[in-house]
């Protein structure tokens, strides 16, 4: 509390220093016009793309002589000042309403105006308008870090909420995506950003660029621009086989031992050849009871660590390491 009661006794302090420097530099018995803006600042909130609004902002003549507003400057066509008086007499007042318009941005958005007047120790009044811009349309998640992830039997979804302008409803998705297993798709009225299992490991860095399909309040179609969407990260495939490490243990050098072997679902298309495995002379594999199973026998060799990886080529024509470990030893 101190602190704080610190910082704003300073920020007071501060502020009475600057108005008093600007009184100090007026001569004592200056006659001509004294410009004042009791307020020179104005905040629209949260708007979408095109929405309009405005303000008024209020300038004082507390000199002797008539306050001239020669002209003024807008950072962009954005805001539209106009004045119901350009001269101001002692003692008067103008109005200087600002039309907006919000521009396709997203962020937060500030804009100024400068008023050029007569009073020579007040020669420019600037204003500042400030906005959080939505663009056309505003997605809640924008950024995707993948990295880590590991895609299975079903697709990777995440869920995107989506802001448009009231009445607005959502009906399609425009847009081609450089990679063919990246996609949008419309789920109750939100969008769901869906990645389908990559069969080779790859170093993703994708923009997604797209409209958005929607219909106003009349009904009419209209496309509708968002944010785009990033995605960076190392995608991965799932293990093909359960589990992804087989260990023969302890065996003899003449004993011939078996371990069980599940290939993972959607590693294969369901009721067709799944893959094979490239031979080995060391290992032999064998279908199990069932589709996806296989019963894999460790043959007879010498003595010794046996490290193997047996290779297993899917039906996309990916190749899958499985890493094999027994030690032999003599009985």
């Amino acid at each position: 509390m101190i602190a704080r009661g610190m910082v704003i006794l300073l920020v007071l302090v501060l502020g009475l220093g600057a108005c008093a420097r600007e009184d100090a530099d007026r001569p004592a018995d200056w006659t001509g016009p004294v410009a004042q803006v009791p307020v020179s600042s104005h905040h629209f909130g949260t708007l979408f793309a095109g929405a309009r609004d405005s303000v008024v902002f209020v300038i004082e003549n507390t000199g002797g002589r008539d306050l001239e507003l020669l002209r003024s400057r807008e950072d962009c066509g954005c805001t539209k000042p106009s004045f119901d008086r350009r001269t101001i007499p002692p003692g008067g007042s103008a109005r200087m309403t600002v039309a907006f318009e919000a521009p396709a941005f997203h962020g937060p958005l500030r804009k100024r105006i400068r008023v050029v007047t007569n009073d020579p120790y007040a020669e420019i009044l600037e204003f500042e308008l400030g906005m959080e811009g939505l663009g056309q349309a505003d997605l809640s998640e924008s950024i995707f870090d993948l990295d880590g992830v590991r895609i299975g039997r079903e697709s990777w979804r995440r869920r995107i909420e989506l802001k448009m302008p009231e009445g607005f409803s959502l009906t399609g998705i425009r847009g081609a995506f450089e990679a063919p297993f990246v996609r949008l798709e419309v789920v109750d009225g939100a969008l769901e950003l869906v990645i389908d299992r990559p069969w080779r490991p790859l170093l993703l860095r994708d923009y997604l660029d797209f409209q958005l399909e929607v219909r106003d309040l009349s009904g009419a179609p209209r496309l509708l621009k968002p944010q785009g969407i990033q995605l960076t990260g190392t995608i991965a495939p799932a293990p093909a086989f359960r589990p992804p490490r087989l260990d023969f243990g302890w065996v003899t050098p003449g004993e011939i031992a078996t371990r069980d072997l599940v290939l993972e679902p959607g590693a294969g298309a369901a009721g067709a050849p799944a893959g094979s495995f490239l031979a080995d002379e060391m290992i032999e594999v064998l279908p199990g009871d069932r589709p996806g199973a296989y019963r894999v026998r460790l043959l007879p060799g010498p003595p010794g660590a046996l490290r193997r990886l047996l290779h297993f080529v899917d039906a996309q024509g990916g190749r899958h390491a499985l890493p094999v470990f027994a030690m032999r030893i003599e009985p």
